[in-house]
């Protein structure tokens, strides 16, 4: 046609290809606009069957990813309450209560004891793990004291420090502010990194928990895990908080356990609405980082409860 912007624009919208105006046509001009035209089509018709694939290819991911996160939860179910038994019986055994034993068999059973509590740990990093991937993860949220979370935790992994010779401490800034928390799941965090912290840190050496006041234009509060160990590689430091990652030896990062522990300790930051990090010296240990704002936790409330929700 012999046109003005205004037909351009109407015949495109109608689906036109191209435009020719008709004091300019030639078969030239004719040939090239069908030539586009075409290359336009077939450009579209490949895009659409890409975008058919990727749907296919991500429903099907999607179906693994639930067949996974279901066998994750039914292996812990099936598996935790047998292992609870063993432990138990092992546990009456070792108390004398099912007669006398020597110490060569205390010894034994102790170890026994411990497999259990740690196969008892796997399992719970695949049930949290099951539960993020579906969304049923939950924190209960309170108004908590920082300084009672960070003691708690470091109770609670003393036996392990004593026993492999390191020295366990911790310090707490005087007048940090309660924080809006799910205390057991910071207490979650703060124990598997203290574990790491001592896995990886030879007989001698320490592993100091501190926690400080954020800066005022962050606000909130800053939990460092120092330890003195062998420390991580550069390369590895934006992987180690991937799900199911494991080093290898010769990386000379974290081995042993499931690959899990980090990764839950990054989710739970999260539902936080914190930040998870890690700074490391290879040969002069690392510290991992986590900060809790102060509101950070996203309530969902009903007329009865209030709950967090991944």
């Amino acid at each position: 046609g012999y046109g003005s912007e205004m037909i351009v624009a109407e015949a495109m919208r109608a689906g036109a290809a191209d435009y020719l105006p008709k004091d300019l046509l030639s078969a030239k001009s004719l040939g090239s606009a069908v030539a586009h035209a075409v290359e336009k089509h077939q450009l579209r018709r490949a895009v659409e069957e890409q975008r058919r694939l990727l749907w296919r290819t991500n429903a099907e991911l999607r179906r693994r990813n639930e067949e996974i996160c279901t066998f994750y939860h039914m292996l812990s179910h099936e598996l935790k309450t047998p292992l609870t038994a063993v432990r138990e019986f092992v546990a009456i055994v070792i108390d004398g209560l099912a007669g006398p034993i020597n110490d060569t068999q205390r010894e034994y059973l102790g170890i026994a004891k411990e497999s259990c509590d740690q196969m008892t740990l796997g399992l719970n990093d695949l049930l949290d793990v099951a539960r993020l991937d579906t969304g049923k993860l939950h924190v209960e949220p309170s108004l908590t004291a920082i300084d009672t979370v960070v003691e708690q935790a470091v109770t609670m992994m003393l036996p392990m420090a004593r026993s492999a010779a390191i020295d366990l401490s911790y310090q707490v800034e005087s007048a940090l502010p309660d924080m809006m928390m799910d205390a057991r799941r910071i207490i979650q965090v703060l124990t598997n990194l203290i574990g790491n912290a001592l896995k990886f840190t030879a007989a001698g050496g320490q592993v100091t928990v501190r926690a400080t006041q954020l800066p005022p234009e962050q606000d909130g509060v800053l939990v460092a895990v120092h330890d003195t160990g062998r420390g991580i590689a550069p390369e590895l430091r934006s992987r180690i908080f991937e799900r199911l990652y494991q080093a290898r030896k010769k990386d000379e990062v974290f081995e042993g356990g499931l690959g899990l522990g980090l990764y839950i300790c990054r989710e739970v930051v999260k539902l936080h609405r914190g930040e998870i990090w890690v700074e490391s010296t290879l040969g002069q240990g690392s510290t991992f980082f986590f900060t809790l704002p102060p509101y950070g936790v996203s309530m969902i409330s009903d007329k009865k409860t209030e709950e967090v929700s991944v």
